[in-house]
């Protein structure tokens, strides 16, 4: 038997490893991995353009299995887990409520919330969105369930093996230090593998059983649903819908009634920051009870860690495995990833302003960074290392060369993340949505190699960056950036001193 389906090339997302223990840390590239699969694993009769692959009678596609059924190799051993605590309890989204709040296996998505410490920081409000990394294809989604080369497993694909509670770590933390300590905190847990875009359910893919890189395939079906689990998860915090969670004895309070909102996300979870930052801005506008006739003392701001790598424009594609797939330009390897990479199979959800601008081209929406630098609008912190390890790591993998043609070390790896974030300084004068981006992005760029730094107190509270005479940590920079005071864009210069330097 005969059955049609497109190819699993992939753009896969965060399948490096790391020695990292599960508890507490959170490492995962954004940077699409590459590499030609083998396996033929893909998306069933999606897209217009697709390839005849005999199957030899060997996948049942009309009976699809849910991921349980399909593979008994399930683990949850892996990187990005969730540290059990009591600082924050567990509120399970209300699948009557929100029938699309699910995860990839279909069990419905978490989040965990603490009320602010004090009523004066009711008002005030930390949403915090975990990464993981993300799996773009049918062998890909079936490797990460089962942990295998992938540092990720199918606890970013289930909510099952939550925790009642967490940790407060990183930017949870309630400490001196921390300016969002004492406010109202909210961690969504990530388990839809789709960069927190995606608006497709019973998602119809075939793999090979992971490990065993041959006929039969398996088909299995899975949802990518993480637009819609953070809309149910803004709602109920608005008592929309729900009567909004409970942190003990107590109910949180109503995010319609909120001051100050901070939406911080990293790696796989700073995608999702881009994606709903300016809507998410939009809709707690319009629903706010303080905000009427133009007067509204909202502020909503973003905080993105670890996504900032650089640019495919900016290197030599000539010798990568991109270009030995027939990839050679960045045009070429959006233009894939938005038709048949994740954003084609997820259906994904991009930033608004971003959609209408580019109509003729919706490609180069799904490229985080673009977005970021032309069409985010909200004001928006960027945090990244310049010697970033699962980046860098995944543009040596990838034979990607500098425009002189030499090979991409870590001091040039580190020298073109930092030309890119010396660039956001100009994001208002050169943005494609100039008009509208009123304020620079502040910046936080200290020589470190750590990916995902939000949930690790070392990184939050202990790296600073020298520079003029000051030595500041991030939220010194963050302060000054809110401010509209001068060194709201930490950058480590060449010869300068920070944190990580001086550990070297």
């Amino acid at each position: 038997m005969t059955k049609r389906f497109m190819l699993a090339w992939g753009l896969v997302v965060g399948c490096g490893h790391t020695d990292e223990s599960v508890s507490g840390s959170d490492s995962e590239s954004d940077t699409p991995d590459t590499g030609e699969s083998d396996s033929g694993g893909g998306v069933l009769d999606t897209g217009d353009t697709e390839l005849t692959t005999d199957t030899d009678g060997d996948t049942d596609l009309d009976s699809p299995l849910t991921l349980d059924e399909a593979f008994a190799c399930r683990t949850t051993d892996g990187v990005g887990g969730i540290g059990p605590g009591s600082a924050l309890e567990k509120h399970t989204l209300d699948l009557e409520a929100f029938p699309l709040a699910r995860c990839n296996d279909g069990t419905p998505a978490v989040f965990y919330v603490r009320r602010a410490a004090d009523p004066t920081d009711d008002d005030k409000w930390l949403i915090q969105l975990n990464g993981g990394g993300g799996c773009r294809d049918g062998q890909s989604c079936a490797d990460r369930f089962c942990g295998y080369d992938t540092n990720f497993s199918a606890f970013q694909m289930s909510s099952t093996d939550t925790p009642p509670g967490m940790q407060d770590e990183g930017i949870l933390a309630r400490r001196v230090d921390n300016p969002w300590g004492n406010w109202n905190q909210v961690f969504v847990h990530y388990c839809t593998s789709d960069n927190w875009g995606g608006q497709s359910e019973h998602v119809v893919l075939a793999a090979a059983y992971p490990g065993e890189q041959a006929d039969p395939m398996i088909a299995y079906h899975l949802d990518f649903l993480g637009a819609y689990v953070f809309d149910a998860v803004i709602a109920t915090l608005r008592r929309d819908g729900s009567p909004g969670p409970q942190y003990g004895a107590e109910q949180m309070p109503d995010l319609d009634e909120a001051v100050e909102v901070v939406l911080a996300g990293a790696s796989a979870g700073s995608g999702g920051v881009v994606r709903h930052l300016d809507s998410l801005h939009e809709r707690l506008r319009e629903n706010n009870v303080n905000c009427s006739d133009g007067d509204c003392p909202l502020a909503v701001r973003g905080l993105h860690d670890s996504g900032l790598p650089p640019s495919y424009a900016d290197v030599d594609l000539s010798q990568s495995v991109f270009c030995d797939a027939g990839l050679c330009s960045y045009e070429a390897i959006y233009q894939y990833e938005y038709e048949f990479g994740g954003s084609g199979i997820w259906g994904a959800r991009v930033d608004g302003s971003c959609a209408a601008f580019h109509v003729d081209e919706p490609w180069r929406c799904s490229d985080n960074a673009f977005v970021l630098e032309n069409h985010i609008t909200t004001p928006i912190f960027v945090r990244m290392g310049q010697r970033d390890t699962l980046h860098e790591e995944a543009f040596a993998e990838s034979n990607l060369l500098t425009q002189e043609g030499d090979p991409i070390d870590t001091a040039t790896f580190a020298s073109l993340v930092r030309a890119r974030l010396l660039g956001l300084e100009m994001v208002p004068e050169t943005a494609l949505e100039m008009g509208e981006v009123w304020k620079a992005p502040g910046v936080f760029g200290p020589s470190c190699d750590k990916h995902e730094t939000l949930r690790n107190d070392t990184h939050v509270y202990e790296v600073s960056i020298e520079s003029e005479g000051l030595t500041q940590e991030m939220f010194d920079v963050w302060a000054r950036w809110i401010a509209d005071e001068e060194g709201s864009q930490a950058i480590t210069t060449p010869g300068g001193t920070d944190s990580c330097t001086q550990a070297q």
